[in-house]
């Protein structure tokens, strides 16, 4: 559905806030929480929703712990002509995203 776009550009929002209930999740696996974070990211930039990329950012930067931060950092590098690459890498908890950030 997010890649095909058949949906209006205000549902890019609830989109990312379901991403984000899949991506804050304890019991959610770190692979599962980056599909979910590129879902909304993607969502997000094809419909540009300004909400739904301050969700998507808001996820990105409560990343503190790895491995998620390195697979959220290879989610922002295949993203990183979409919105990502506006972030402030200061504003990141993990070093492998600040990495990824500060390399656009």
């Amino acid at each position: 559905m997010v890649e095909d776009q058949s949906y209006s550009w205000s549902y890019a929002e609830t989109i990312a806030d379901n991403m984000k209930i899949v991506f804050t999740s304890p019991d959610a696996p770190p692979t599962m929480k980056a599909k979910a974070l590129d879902l909304a990211i993607s969502a997000a930039a094809y419909m540009n929703r300004f909400a739904a990329m301050g969700t998507c950012i808001d996820m990105i930067t409560s990343v503190k712990e790895e491995p998620l931060g390195m697979l959220v950092a290879n989610v922002l590098e295949a993203q990183r002509n979409t919105f990502v690459n506006g972030i402030e890498p200061t504003e990141c908890r993990n070093d492998s995203i600040a990495k990824m950030i500060n390399s656009f």
